[in-house]
């Protein structure tokens, strides 16, 4: 049987990454990796942020139908542009038994084409309030420009009505925790209509 993913989209800042480690370390939840074809970074370690794989690789991985996302990015870096892969192999959904997916609004398209039984949450954050919190946080001006500019692009139609679960938490007036209770609260609600909850 293969097993339901829980599915997080949101915005930059929206508190994903803190949800998430939540539920994987109070409920169990089991966080999947993404593999990408860019390099890795200093502060990255291999199986925690990314699986880090060659271009021939990633693409023997697409081939052999063994990625249920795969998107690109082009990648500009000074004067040359490049192609960056990312992808979530479908092992890493299978093998799980609680799958939990940080994701952006395509790739959670593409994995609802594949589990259709998938169970999206989407956290909704206002514009201002996570810009305040990205500088806050130290990351650079400019750098929460480009991410807002994206999120744009990403978020650009009704998302709300593709989702299963939809958290609008503008200036963060609900705690990590909060927003993780109500998330499990909902989960559970949507189990118990269906009569089998595993949480």
């Amino acid at each position: 049987m293969i097993n339901r993913p829980i599915i997080i989209i949101g915005k930059s800042g929206s508190g994903k990454n803190t949800v998430c480690d939540i539920l994987v370390k109070e409920y169990g939840f089991i966080k999947v990796v993404e593999t990408t074809t860019r390099e890795i970074r200093n502060n990255e370690v291999e199986g925690v942020d990314y699986f880090y794989v060659s271009d021939d690789e990633y693409n023997k991985l697409r081939t052999n139908g063994m990625l249920a996302t795969n998107t690109k990015f082009n990648r500009i870096q000074g004067l040359d542009t490049d192609i960056v892969s990312y992808g979530i192999t479908k092992d890493q959904i299978e093998n799980n038994i609680r799958p939990l997916i940080i994701t952006n609004p395509l790739a959670m398209k593409q994995l609802r084409m594949v589990y259709p039984n998938a169970i999206v949450v989407y956290l909704d954050i206002d514009d201002i309030s996570r810009a305040k919190k990205l500088v806050k946080r130290g990351d650079n001006f400019d750098e929460v420009i480009r991410r807002q500019r994206s999120d744009f692009t990403d978020f650009r139609h009704d998302i709300i009505s593709e989702v299963d679960i939809a958290i609008i938490n503008d200036d963060y007036l609900l705690t990590p925790r909060e927003v993780t209770q109500y998330i499990i609260d909902s989960i559970r609600e949507l189990y118990v209509i269906e009569k089998n909850c595993p949480i």
